[in-house]
């Protein structure tokens, strides 16, 4: 929304392509004044001289290569972008509904029930104390956390270091419905304890039982000694709560207890998210005191793309770029490879005359233009090998030197010159070699 297309880049648009125009519009105007009358009259005059033919040789291989400076770049940010939608973020984000409200304190197991008899809803859990995953790095952001530690290690606890934990208070299906899941262990049940027991995720464990105790069935409490200390039950898989580009973050999930905070309500749905959200409005509405606003309902992939909005707009941007440079780059080789054959048309008819076949006429053009693309490609591969650098704190998930870029964008390119290059060598192994023979 901070970019705009406006008189101001339609002016410099336009004068860029004015300046260029013209600027390259001038070698061969001032090589067309240079031509001898008489000499140009002759039907056997060369049409064109080496060192002219070798300009649009290196103009072409320049242009290729810049061409394949500009697909490494926007490959790597397409690539960055594919991994970063791709990524595993420890839980299943799709078809996956959250809302809160504070006005439903007192009725979640009500809501509960209305919710998984919606039409639409597979599961329905809630938690307190937190935001759903996602939402909040997409909506709100910051983060709270509290301090864990062992309270059954050497010394009650002396001596070992606490560690940074996000505090979940989550109801039993919760790990269900969010689709996390437990390693080890198990999930919560309706009759534990709230005060007595704890879930873990593998960081947290790690963390926290660093001296590869086994978490299952020891005690963790805030603070030090074994007052409210609470027994590990379960390992849960770890998550990315703030979303791919940020690391697993160490998780403890509690028992939640109805009335002890604003629940948070997640629910599963069975087919496309926002087929069902209508739906789960309806529902609330329903429960909600008369004159309450509905809260907003808010589905896991919106939170996700709201989170990749910037490699998505780069991406996109990157993709257009490449495409338009490549497009440009084969209308290039096809201009220049058909001037050379213009050029070499004497050359190949006699070729022709003297028991050449076309087919190796053509294969003769093709490999020269093969050979232009080539030298073209490696100025252009070599180039965006040490440009990718300056991008490199801005990629997700692959390396400036990831070498499948590199043979992408060479198999892209090297495809589309020789298809460009296709038209002019088959003109050339068409030139009927009587009319050379008469023209000589």
């Amino acid at each position: 929304d901070q970019i705009a297309i406006d008189l101001r880049v339609l002016a410099a648009a336009g004068g860029a392509a004015v300046v260029t125009g013209l600027f390259f519009g001038l070698v061969p105007a001032w090589q067309s004044s240079r031509v001898a009358l008489a000499s140009s009259l002759k039907d056997t005059a060369r049409s064109a001289t080496s060192a002219r033919r070798g300009w649009r040789v290196a103009l072409m291989t320049s242009q290729v290569g810049l061409v394949g400076l500009l697909l490494v770049i926007a490959t790597l940010f397409v690539s960055s972008f594919v991994r970063v939608s791709g990524a595993d973020l420890g839980f299943d984000r799709h078809d996956l509904v959250s809302f809160g409200s504070s006005d439903l304190a007192d009725r979640v197991p009500e809501v509960l029930a209305a919710l998984r008899a919606t039409p639409g809803v597979a599961s329905a859990a809630w938690l307190s104390g937190g935001e759903v995953p996602l939402v909040r790095a997409a909506f709100q952001g910051g983060s709270g956390g509290t301090r864990l530690r062992r309270a059954d290690g050497p010394g009650d606890g002396a001596g070992v270091a606490d560690t940074a934990v996000n505090l979940w208070s989550v109801s039993p299906g919760l790990f269900e419905t969010a689709g996390v899941a437990i390693l080890r262990g198990r999930a919560f049940r309706p009759d534990d304890d709230a005060g007595r027991v704890v879930i873990l995720d593998e960081t947290a464990a790690a963390r926290i039982f660093a001296d590869g105790t086994d978490p299952l069935g020891r005690q963790v409490s805030v603070g030090r000694g074994a007052g409210g200390a609470r027994t590990v039950v379960g390992v849960a898989r770890a998550i990315r709560t703030d979303g791919p580009e940020r690391p697993a973050d160490a998780q403890a999930y509690y028992p939640a207890v109805a009335g002890s905070g604003m629940p948070r309500f997640l629910v599963r749905t069975a087919g496309p998210a926002g087929d069902v959200v209508p739906r789960l409005q309806s529902t609330v509405a329903r429960l909600l005191p008369a004159g309450t606003a509905l809260p907003e309902v808010r589905t896991m992939d919106e939170a996700f793309r709201r989170l990749t909005a910037g490699r998505r707009f780069n991406a996109g941007l990157m993709s257009v770029f490449g495409l338009v440079a490549l497009l440009i780059g084969a209308a290039g080789v096809y201009a220049v490879m058909s001037s050379l054959v213009v050029e070499r048309r004497r050359e190949l008819g006699v070729r022709l005359a003297l028991g050449a076949t076309p087919g190796r006429v053509l294969g003769g053009v093709l490999r020269d233009a093969a050979w232009y693309l080539g030298l073209g490609l490696a100025i252009g591969l070599v180039a965006g090998r040490v440009v990718s650098e300056v991008f490199a704190s801005l990629l997700f998930g692959v390396r400036p030197g990831d070498l499948s870029v590199y043979v992408v964008v060479a198999s892209i390119l090297a495809t589309v010159g020789l298809l460009a290059a296709l038209g002019p060598a088959r003109r050339a192994a068409r030139v009927d070699p009587l009319v050379t023979l008469r023209a000589e």
